[in-house]
């Protein structure tokens, strides 16, 4: 099975720090050990520099697999606020780069679903819509308005129809599944999102193997903030929280490692009131921006690691941090009670700067006593215990859509066939036609109706699905 993997890469960000594509290819890895029915075709957009790609590649040598192929594709770096009609142009770039006929889409970029199924079949000379092609959604990270404040809506309206787009959405954990629920009877109330839980896997057996290689250290408390300095993960709230910290005790020093920033020139950095509070305590805050090889080496060195998310559907560096056996301080309401353990003694009370200090202070003061409480947590997403749900679930999808050939004949196809020979068709017939289940995915039918020259009746109610001439029922209810 032929597996065509789009992820969401930022041009700024150093791709060995990237967790998406960290994941993919431990994913990719499992997968091909098991089986060998597989092909991924691994696409990068070319304003990632040569020299990381072949960095990556010595990290994961699966990369360099005859069952692997890396494309690098004219895109421009991915902004989420970018206007739908002009990512689209963007897309339309990749054009010559369709020349495999891929049998899944497995795509980290939700809110682009429609816009890749589009193009993906354009190239193939196949009628509009995923038509054979299955789409999975990777949702690495969701915006949802319970959760965090958005400008306005269109990014969870966006990322909403891709999921209802999508024939499978595989999110990070069972809170994440909560939160689109919540975004599907928002936007969509009717229809249908398929959404499975698959946790990320880590690599326990290089994690470990770096316990006796760990970075140089002073004597010192060392806490790590191994996250990006982005609004969500509320950095400001834990340098305040130290801040204050520091009138108490000066025995701790903080680890920053966003790649992505040059804390004492500003670059890359648009928060004024962040990087002066950086700049004005660098005798405490130490900036080391590392590869990926490195970052094992720096957990084992640390003492303590720190998360201050306002939001998080999943942290990869705090399942790392655990299997290097160290206390993790994170906030409550997010996915860590379902990650680690609701009981565990370091979560504390999100955006709540008094409790996150008592949490850490605990932390710091147990330092080392966990440890083996801590490993066991983490082990549970080493890839041999996560990534046999992963290959079940690609198995299921090859099963339903490769091995069985009923799949090929196309629903959406069969019912466009269908309403043209009858002329027209009501919502009602064309969900008894459908069949269980599939009628609740309506959006996906009508958006491919619509594009394929059949006409609706804008009745909310009950409309009326019809090709040439307007029904004449129709045109007497217009009369009155």
């Amino acid at each position: 099975m032929r597996v065509l993997c789009y992820l969401n890469i930022s041009a700024s960000k150093n791709i060995l720090c990237d967790s998406g594509l960290i994941q993919t290819a431990g994913m990719i890895e499992y997968i091909l050990s098991q089986s060998k029915e597989y092909h991924f075709y691994l696409w990068l957009p070319n304003f990632i520099s040569i020299d990381q790609v072949n960095k990556f590649k010595e990290e994961y040598p699966i990369l360099k697999s005859p069952h692997v192929t890396i494309t690098y594709v004219p895109i421009s770096p991915i902004r989420r606020m970018t206007p739908y009609d002009f990512r689209f142009r963007e897309l339309e770039k990749c054009a010559n780069f369709w020349k495999t006929d891929y049998d899944v889409l497995y795509n980290g970029l939700p809110e682009y679903t429609e816009n890749l199924s589009q193009l993906l079949c354009r190239n193939r000379n196949l009628e509009w819509g995923h038509a054979f092609i299955p789409i999975v959604n990777r949702l690495h990270w969701i915006m949802a308005n319970d959760y965090v404040s958005i400008p306005d809506d269109r990014i969870e309206l966006k990322q909403c129809a891709g999921m209802v787009m999508a024939d499978y959405n595989l999110t990070l954990c069972n809170y994440t599944v909560e939160m689109v629920e919540a975004m599907r009877k928002r936007w969509f109330p009717n229809q249908e999102i398929k959404t499975q839980a698959l946790y990320n896997g880590i690599e326990v057996e290089k994690i470990i193997a770096e316990k006796n290689n760990p970075l140089p250290k002073t004597d010192k408390i060392r806490l790590l903030y191994p996250n990006r300095l982005q609004g969500f993960k509320n950095p400001m709230f834990m340098l305040e929280s130290l801040i204050k910290l520091r009138q108490k005790r000066q025995d701790f020093e903080l680890i920053l490692t966003d790649p992505t920033a040059d804390y004492r020139t500003n670059n890359k950095i648009k928060n004024g009131k962040l990087i002066r509070t950086i700049q004005e305590n660098l005798d405490w805050i130490k900036v080391m921006p590392m590869a990926r090889a490195d970052y094992y080496r720096l957990i084992h060195s640390s003492d303590v690691v720190i998360n201050t998310s306002d939001y998080e559907t999943w942290c990869l560096v705090i399942t790392e941090a655990l299997t290097c056996g160290k206390n993790v301080v994170v906030p409550s309401g997010l996915t860590f009670e379902e990650m680690i353990n609701p009981d565990y003694p370091f979560i504390y009370t999100r955006r709540n700067k008094k409790s996150f200090l008592e949490k850490l202070e605990l932390a710091m003061a147990k330092r080392g006593t966990l440890e083996k409480e801590n490993i066991e947590y983490g082990k549970k997403y080493a890839w041999s215990n996560v990534g046999k749900t992963y290959l079940d679930f690609f198995e299921q999808v090859r099963k339903k859509y490769i091995l069985e050939p009923k799949y090929k004949s196309n629903d959406r196809h069969r019912l466009l066939e269908e309403i043209k020979k009858r002329g027209k068709m009501t919502k009602k017939e064309i969900k008894s036609f459908l069949g269980p289940g599939e009628e609740k995915c309506w959006t996906k039918y009508r958006w491919y109706l619509l594009q394929n020259g059949v006409k609706d009746t804008y009745d909310n109610s009950m409309p009326t699905y019809y090709v040439g001439e307007k029904p004449k029922a129709e045109r007497q209810k217009e009369m009155f």
